[in-house]
């Protein structure tokens, strides 16, 4: 019986290869894969231990410039894709840049990309708990016009897609009404505070047009988030430099979720500095992304604190000079 299992074993494995060679053979469409197949298995197999390895690292980013070139982006209207609070330790960096900020004057604060409204709202209510004094403006920027519909309503249930990270302790916490709510609760919807509310304008505009400065004007602090990446590296570098256009002197690009090599390129062009203000716990929390390299291409590399330009790599917030 042991003979007859494996002799069944071996016809197997045999069909299995029959079947592989053929379609190199006739160069299928299903040959095509077999490459990923075998680096997805070679790269599970390699222990956690050896995953901070220079040789592991250079193989994975293999993998990934693989990924890119291969995969189709989603678009960037396809969907309300963004979250409160998303990432904290990014916006506890800029609350500690917000108390910096001159007493009694103005912030102009703008989202690219800014969906729903869920960051921006987010934005404007850790500037108004900390800094009531401060004249905010803030302006909302994207190309989905029903996303933009929805952030100007502010109105938002629970089981909606822009709560699904946010832990309980947090949630309570945006209802909390000391110093300021960002909601106001009640049995069916969650509806942004009329504080709030009445702060950002929305504008339905394209970032890679160049005339997105002249759209919304200068600003003082930039979020533009997780919408670089979904873009192939040509629009993707036209859209930075774009958006990096509209940040005054002084202020400050808040940018995660972008082609590490595409943002390195650019803020070292245009002589953004990066802010050394946690980075690594930053970029760590977005684990969503860390966990998904190297085979999806908005996947994030492990941090490398051993690279010379680690700071300019891995930084979310750049500020422009004076």
């Amino acid at each position: 019986m042991l003979a007859v299992h494996f002799a069944r074993q071996a016809a197997e494995h045999a069909r299995h290869a029959l079947r592989i060679a053929w379609n190199v053979a006739i160069l299928s469409d299903t040959a095509r894969y077999y490459p990923d197949v075998a680096y997805r298995r070679i790269w599970n197999a390699i222990p956690d231990s050896m995953r901070s390895s220079s040789a592991v690292r250079s193989f994975g980013r293999f993998i990934h410039r693989r990924t890119c070139a291969r995969q189709v982006r989603r678009p960037v209207d396809s969907t309300f894709h963004t979250f409160f609070l998303r990432n904290a330790p990014h916006f506890e960096v800029l609350r500690r840049r917000v108390l910096e900020w001159p007493r009694g004057s103005a912030l102009r604060i703008a989202a690219i990309g800014c969906s729903s409204g869920a960051e921006l709202y987010t934005t404007i209510w850790t500037v108004r708990r900390v800094r009531p004094d401060l004249q905010v403006s803030a302006t909302g920027v994207d190309i989905d016009a029903p996303a933009l519909e929805k952030a100007r309503t502010g109105v938002f249930a629970r089981h909606e897609h822009e709560f699904s990270r946010l832990p309980e302790e947090e949630f309570t916490r945006l209802c909390t009404p000391a110093p300021v709510a960002l909601f106001n609760r009640d049995e069916r919807s969650l509806r942004i505070s009329d504080d709030i509310l009445s702060v950002p304008s929305w504008v339905l505009y394209d970032a890679l047009d160049p005339g997105l400065r002249h759209a919304i004007g200068q600003q003082d602090m930039v979020l533009a988030n997780n919408i670089l990446c979904h873009m192939y590296d040509p629009e993707a570098e036209q859209c930075l430099r774009n958006i990096a256009g509209l940040i005054a002197p002084g202020g400050y690009l808040f940018m995660y979720g972008v082609d590490l090599d595409v943002k390195t390129r650019v803020v070292k062009s245009l002589g953004l500095v990066p802010v050394r203000d946690t980075i690594e716990e930053v970029y760590r929390a977005d684990w969503n992304a860390l966990a998904k390299w190297p085979f999806l291409y908005w996947g994030r590399e492990p941090f490398d604190g051993k690279r010379s330009d680690w700071e300019t790599r891995y930084a979310a917030v750049y500020q422009k000079p004076v």
